[in-house]
């Protein structure tokens, strides 16, 4: 269905959820996936997301995966300007100020499907599956606005105050 699917992974914000999902959704569809790195720097530089890339290749050997670090220019500027060519995108929004400004940015400039996931999305517990319930309602409620013609959906936050996941979605013409 999707040809691309990237995720943006803005400054120090986590991005083992996002990842996670961008290679899920990638196998699923038979996608490439494209991981960027924009923004500040982290103090360890880009070895943990090199790292959770190896392990979601391990995890997933069918999906195409590159990678780029595009640290030069404004992380919004960057990450909307990706969004033009692909299909699917998502970004982790950290816990800090400039990560939250700059996911709130974004959902309004991506040219593409949007998923920002905030919090700490998937630091459940292992085999839970709360994630993948989760993103099968959003998926369900995305379809059904889809149907209704709703241009933006938001799945409201869990009562516990966990991680929640936004999209927005695009009309098809």
């Amino acid at each position: 269905m999707y040809g691309r699917i990237s995720v943006g992974v803005i400054g120090a914000a986590p991005a083992e959820a996002a990842l996670r999902l961008g290679f899920t959704e990638a196998e699923r569809r038979g996608a490439t996936l494209t991981v960027i790195a924009a923004g500040p720097a982290q103090a360890s530089g880009d070895a943990p997301v090199r790292d959770l890339l190896r392990q979601g290749a391990r995890r997933h050997p069918g999906v195409e995966v590159t990678f780029s670090v595009r640290r030069a220019v404004d992380a919004v500027v960057t990450l909307a300007a990706v969004s033009r060519s692909c299909d699917l995108m998502i970004v982790p929004q950290g816990g800090d100020a400039a990560s939250v400004a700059a996911a709130s940015v974004l959902t309004r400039r991506a040219h593409s499907p949007l998923v920002v996931i905030s919090g700490s999305a998937g630091q459940g517990e292992a085999g839970t599956g709360t994630d993948e319930l989760r993103l099968r309602r959003e998926r369900h409620r995305d379809r059904r606005s889809r149907r209704r013609g709703v241009v933006r959906s938001a799945a409201s936050p869990r009562q516990d105050r966990g991680p929640t996941v936004r999209s927005r979605l695009h009309p098809v013409a």
